[in-house]
């Protein structure tokens, strides 16, 4: 749902179904969501600039709304993002297509 709520293309009509039952129940849960993802953004500019973080570990990501790579072009290649996830739609899901 959360992927929809931003505005994603990697959500399924039941994230869509729910998503939308969830914005009737609580009107502002996009803004919300959309909040979160902004303060996500600048607490990971902060720790990979002044900071000087050079590792990061996305624990429980799901299918990605965008992975913080993406999301953040300001990390330098050089460091280091895992995104464990035991769910194996999620990870074929980043690893993208195959070949054959």
């Amino acid at each position: 749902m959360y992927d929809y709520w931003l505005g994603g293309k990697d959500n399924f009509a039941a994230d869509r179904a729910a998503g939308d039952q969830a914005i009737r129940a609580f009107p502002d849960i996009v803004l919300s969501a959309r909040s979160n993802r902004a303060f996500l953004a600048r607490a990971v500019r902060f720790l990979a600039g002044d900071a000087g973080i050079r590792q990061f570990l996305d624990v429980g990501t799901g299918i990605p709304t965008g992975t913080t790579p993406m999301r953040w072009p300001c990390l330098p290649q050089r460091d280091a993002h895992r995104m464990p996830d035991r769910d194996r739609l999620s990870r074929d899901h980043r690893a993208g297509p195959r070949a054959g």
